[in-house]
């Protein structure tokens, strides 16, 4: 491995850091909560079937539904509050 090489492979490692931590802490954790909500409350309580902390429960589609639901909402809300 040749000395210039190095802070490219460490830099490769910090951009692979952030997007893990984006994609689980952003999409998935933040998508998941404020959609189950939303969805939650427009269907009085049905849908999902599955509990709050059930995340790991639900299939991928139903999964992607709600976290898309919420990170929709987000979106929505803050482009409401600022424009």
């Amino acid at each position: 491995m040749d000395l210039p090489e190095l802070p490219l492979r460490a830099l490769g490692w910090l951009l692979r850091a952030l997007l893990w931590l984006a994609w689980e802490g952003l999409f998935n954790t933040v998508g998941w909560y404020v959609g189950w909500c939303v969805c939650r409350t427009l269907s009085l309580g049905y849908f999902p079937h599955y509990g709050l902390r059930d995340e790991d429960k639900v299939s991928w589609p139903m999964r992607l539904v709600v976290e898309l639901l919420g990170l929709g909402t987000l979106t929505a809300l803050a482009w409401a509050a600022f424009a």
